[in-house]
């Protein structure tokens, strides 16, 4: 009989990576190992910032001009641009639903997704 498994506390960062687009902007979202969509993300390495870690994670996805491709390897199995109302919808965790709704509030996304997304203009009257 096995015994309980210890806890393994792992520290990770990455970040909200959006593009513009003729029709507004896309939120990048990758689908991890176990089905859950978030963010682009990896572990901080031994004498990295979390803000260095943060930024070599999100550039190995983050190129607007390209497809993106999963990471395969590191147990990625999709990875997809969405309109903003799509990543909402997506997003598999409560807490990252919020980042992605508190990125999309910075004024410059914002104006942008207006443009390209009349849902999100809806639902942030409440409808």
């Amino acid at each position: 009989m096995a015994g309980p498994r210890s806890a393994r506390i792992e520290l990770s960062a990455g970040g909200v990576i959006c593009r513009r687009t003729n029709g507004g902007i896309e939120a990048l979202l990758i689908k991890d190992s176990y089905g859950n969509w978030g963010f682009p993300k990896g572990h901080v390495e031994p004498g990295e910032t979390l803000e260095g870690a943060a930024l070599r994670e999100c550039r190995l996805m983050a190129d607007p001009s390209e497809q993106a491709v999963p990471q395969i390897a590191e147990g990625i199995s999709e990875c997809a641009w969405m309109s903003p109302a799509e990543a909402v919808a997506r997003v598999t965790y409560f807490n990252a639903r919020q980042v992605l709704e508190r990125a999309l509030e910075i004024p410059r996304l914002a104006s942008a997704a207006a443009t390209g997304d009349p849902g999100r203009k809806e639902r942030a009257r409440g409808k």
